[in-house]
């Protein structure tokens, strides 16, 4: 009898151990409370990606107004300048009319100096219309953003060097912001730096161009011009400003040691130093060696160039990005793997550091060989579009199928 009592009493406390237990009323509020914070947090982040691609697009789409702009002008100059030579060509017809051989007589001549007077009287009259509707005090106002700048500029006194180089920059700069490449945006930054330490004259303050750029703006596109805008511009320089601070300092610190690194170095020790690169980037990845079957002199005078670049980029920054563009282009015929860049620098600096214990020297050769591959890196990437890998695998299927993706007017331009 005990035993049977015990026995039903030991199972229904078993099985209300097992029965999963009844949550609470705090415990569901708390729940529930989790449940609402979770998706709050969510929906905030959802908003702030939403936000930050809104001012990228409005970004764009007010940068591209501003150089609509530009290009209307230039089409206005240009026909101005047009209507200017047929006009002087009439009036020399009409000067020649005069009568005598070929019209050209006293007479002839006087009617049309007389024609010249009357006509620079009425252009010279208070208040007539023919006069330029754009001169103020006999200054002309600009009319394009280039032209806007240069006045804000020269009216503000400014670093006018400082800001023709941010100028010619500018346009990489914006492309870099809006697509949010913030790697490339550090490395026009990087290409930024070295031309400010060769080119710009005198004092240096990145917000001088903050100024002139958001003044230039509202004066050319006021009629578009908002609270939003001047947010999105101000957020877009203060990235550029991120990137270019720290590097501002570097390459004035770095070339003369690269340079003396250079210099010192026989061509005996460049050999070495390459061919010992290779073999130790041969080891890190054997793919590698099925790629460059070239001779060891060959392989050598890659090492030697990219030395020689490293220092070169620092004396003549223009002409070095240049170059390395054009050999980022021909490494996309080459159909080179841009993954072996990085360790290709790496071996390189390792087999450097046994030949100097130059800490500047190093670092100057690893942060331009770094801007160099990047920079190639950029160029293969984006130049490798679908058509021109189909043509370099000389497929006619996917080279249909990459121009069937552009316009039948567009498609001869594509392949040019």
């Amino acid at each position: 009898a005990v035993a049977a009592t015990v026995g039903p009493a030991s199972s229904s406390s078993a099985a209300a151990a097992s029965a999963p237990s009844v949550p609470t009323q705090k415990q569901r509020e708390k729940k529930s409370s989790d449940k609402l914070k979770a998706k709050k947090a969510s929906n905030v982040a959802a908003a702030q990606e939403e936000q930050l691609e809104s001012w990228q697009v409005l970004l764009a789409e007010s940068w591209a107004e501003v150089q609509a702009i530009k290009n209307r002008g230039q089409q206005q100059a240009s026909g101005k300048q047009i209507d200017a030579t047929a006009s002087q060509q009439g009036s020399t017809k009409q000067g020649r009319s005069g009568g005598g051989l070929l019209g050209w007589t006293r007479g002839g001549t006087e009617k049309a100096n007389g024609r010249q007077e009357e006509e620079g009287e009425e252009s010279s009259a208070p208040g007539n219309a023919g006069s330029s509707s754009s001169s103020s005090g006999g200054q002309q106002l600009p009319e394009t953003f280039p032209e806007m700048v240069q006045f804000n500029c020269k009216l503000m006194g400014y670093n006018i060097s400082w800001i023709n180089l941010a100028m010619e920059k500018l346009d990489a700069l914006i492309s870099c912001v809006a697509q949010g490449q913030d790697a490339y945006l550090e490395l026009e930054a990087n290409f930024l730096a070295m031309r400010i330490h060769k080119e710009v004259t005198g004092k240096l303050v990145l917000k001088e161009f903050r100024v002139v750029l958001l003044s230039s703006l509202r004066s050319l596109i006021g009629d578009v011009w908002s609270g939003m805008h001047e947010q999105s511009w101000s957020r877009m320089w203060s990235m550029v400003e991120e990137k270019l601070e720290p590097s501002l300092a570097l390459p004035a610190m770095y070339e003369r040691a690269v340079a003396n690194l250079t210099s010192e170095m026989a061509p005996e020790d460049k050999r070495k130093i390459g061919m010992e690169a290779f073999k130790q980037l041969f080891r890190k990845l054997p793919d590698t060696e099925n790629y460059f079957k070239q001779n060891n002199e060959r392989l050598c005078f890659f090492v030697t160039r990219a030395i020689e670049m490293s220092g070169e980029i620092y004396q003549d920054p223009v002409r070095l990005i240049n170059d390395t563009l054009s050999l980022g282009l021909r490494h996309i015929m080459y159909q080179v793997n841009t993954q072996y860049f990085e360790p290709f620098v790496f071996c390189i600096l390792e087999e450097l550091q046994r030949f100097t214990t130059d800490a500047t020297a190093l670092d100057g050769v690893a942060w331009a060989m770094t801007q160099i591959a990047a920079s190639m890196v950029r160029v293969i990437e984006e130049g490798s579009t679908p058509l021109i890998r189909a043509v370099l695998a000389n497929n006619l299927k996917q080279v249909k199928k990459a121009l069937s993706e552009f316009p039948r007017q567009d498609r001869i331009a594509a392949c040019m």
